[in-house]
């Protein structure tokens, strides 16, 4: 049967309370917020396709809003983003010199990915701020005083160094579950895929109108000197960031999303 406009508003208004429980400081309650959050999400848009389908307009217009990286916008802030985006129905554009972000999609799909994409990004930056206690040492070429002249020294890893190789392998490991999670999507729900295509091709169309000729899709990677070993750390951490499962972990304070 399918779900009348009342009823796919009533779907939109839970939707947006829960994600607004996604910032909760109990993460409990955040956690339990956004795993129902992204079943009703896909829920509402299976729903979405079959009115349509009926030839009724388009009750959730596509929106382009901005996000506002501050002044640490790190490659694996983009990376993250955009997977969630591509999760949620939405595309990404960078703004000039990555200081902005742009989701584009229906208006329920980015209000979504907005309040998933804080609520990754905090998570990471506490995990990440509780494991850099236990960074590795390195050799760095430094000067010394005593000395009077350059030399190497035994110290604890720059914690930059730490904290973007930590993320960025957080981040592709985040990726990944994010694409198994769409994949077991598909399995459960047959119209998963036409859903993607549509929203993809709508976001495309939006995309074309807009922007046209004058849209650069340039995937720029910056050139970093990432730590293998703090690489690896942030992926096996990828698997402890809550996306749509419970936690158990209570988190007592949540770093700065500017960090």
């Amino acid at each position: 049967m399918i779900a009348t406009p009342e009823q796919l508003e009533d779907i939109r208004r839970k939707i947006q309370k829960l994600m607004s429980l996604g910032s909760s400081p109990n993460e409990h309650e955040a956690a339990r917020a956004l795993e129902m959050a992204n079943a009703l999400l896909l829920k509402y848009n299976l729903e979405m396709d079959e009115i349509e389908k009926q030839g009724a307009p388009i009750a959730d217009p596509i929106v382009n809003e901005q996000y506002e990286l501050g002044t640490h916008a790190f490659q694996w802030k983009i990376l993250l983003a955009n997977a969630i985006a591509q999760h949620n129905f939405c595309r990404l554009l960078v703004g000039h010199r990555n200081r902005h972000l742009y989701f584009v999609g229906r208006k329920t799909n980015v209000d979504a990915t907005r309040d998933m994409f804080t609520w990754v990004t905090m998570q990471l930056l506490t995990l990440c701020q509780k494991d850099s206690a236990n960074r590795p040492t390195e050799q760095r070429w430094t000067y010394d005083r005593q000395l009077g002249d350059y030399c190497y020294k035994t110290v604890k890893m720059d914690g930059l160094r730490w904290q973007t190789s930590w993320c960025m392998g957080a981040t592709v490991r985040i990726a990944e579950r994010l694409r198994g999670q769409r994949e077991e999507q598909k399995k459960e729900h047959a119209g998963t895929c036409a859903i993607v295509l549509r929203h993809d091709q709508e976001n495309q169309d939006y995309l074309d109108e807009h922007y046209g000729k004058n849209l650069k899709n340039k995937k720029v990677m910056a050139r970093t000197n990432y730590s293998s070993v703090a690489y690896r750390a942030g992926s096996e951490a990828g698997d402890r960031v809550q996306l749509s499962r419970r936690s158990s972990t209570t988190h007592k304070s949540t770093p700065s999303l500017n960090t």
